[in-house]
């Protein structure tokens, strides 16, 4: 499981949740209102609390699928009940027969994935002609393209706005597009946070070698380092303190299309 500040995959349970996990139900509490009564696929589902929210909030039938079988036992352990399946699966190869699904939601997945085209073709397959995708996808320009760069070590395919609308076309007809605003707390406290504090206002030379020295003696005697605070509680080590989490989900207007931190777009599989 990553417990790193900004976690690849979440788990309710991490500390980090308080932060990122509005963020992450936003999305599945949009997608509701367009899949009741709908098979629907869960594309790198990690997890499965967003197929969970789904299934107990209209879906007919919901497939989970992972590639991760760490994520999928958790899962299966801890979100299991009728009508929901989860299985380990390969984006570019969905367990799923041709046709079978009416929708499928696909969030922070194609930027992970080297061959963005072949995912789109694969989830076209799997949905019958009309069905229902719901797809999110971080804007390259405020993101990998940004000036100056915010690179993410996973993101192999991060799309512009045209990139996104031209890998969708050939299979599919646009019907919504919608951005969805980054994290911003308005006051969080990380032990990272913490030690670059520390680091910024240590004092150099020869008073910075008295400080070091005279926390030493203290950690020998138990006492807390000057500088530091005291240590959190055992069940808060590691936690981050929130006051407040503004995240959106908005209509794309033109204009925001070069420097919305989110894409979030609804397409319908074409019928050819």
């Amino acid at each position: 499981m990553n417990t790193s500040l900004i976690p690849e995959r979440l788990f309710p349970e991490q500390p980090e949740w308080r932060l990122y996990g509005h963020q992450h139900v936003q999305r599945y509490r949009f997608a509701l209102e367009r899949l009741k009564n709908s098979r629907v696929l869960d594309a790198a589902c990690g997890c499965g609390y967003g197929s969970f929210i789904l299934a107990n909030n209209g879906a007919n039938r919901v497939t989970g699928v992972d590639i991760d079988p760490e994520s999928i036992s958790y899962s299966n352990r801890i979100y299991k009940m009728d009508g929901i399946s989860f299985v380990v699966g390969n984006a570019l190869t969905l367990p799923s027969e041709s046709g079978q699904m009416d929708a499928v939601v696909s969030y922070e997945t194609i930027e992970h994935l080297g061959r963005p085209i072949e995912f789109l073709t694969e989830i076209n397959r799997v949905l019958r002609p009309g069905g229902t995708l719901i797809l999110s996808a971080p804007n390259a320009l405020a993101h990998g393209r940004a000036i100056p760069p915010k690179p993410n070590p996973y993101h192999l395919s991060e799309p512009v706005y045209a990139e996104l609308r031209e890998w969708l076309e050939p299979h599919f007809v646009i019907e919504e597009e919608w951005e969805q605003s980054f994290v911003v707390p308005s006051a969080t406290f990380d032990q990272e946070t913490c030690r670059l504090q520390r680091e910024a206002l240590a004092p150099s030379g020869i008073l910075g070698v008295l400080r070091r020295l005279e926390n030493l003696a203290r950690r020998v005697i138990g006492r807390t380092p000057l500088g530091q605070r005291p240590s959190p509680r055992p069940a808060d080590t590691g936690a981050i303190s929130l006051l407040h989490v503004s995240t959106d989900i908005v209509p794309l207007l033109p204009e925001r299309r070069s420097v919305c931190d989110t894409f979030l777009f609804v397409a319908k599989r074409k019928a050819h």
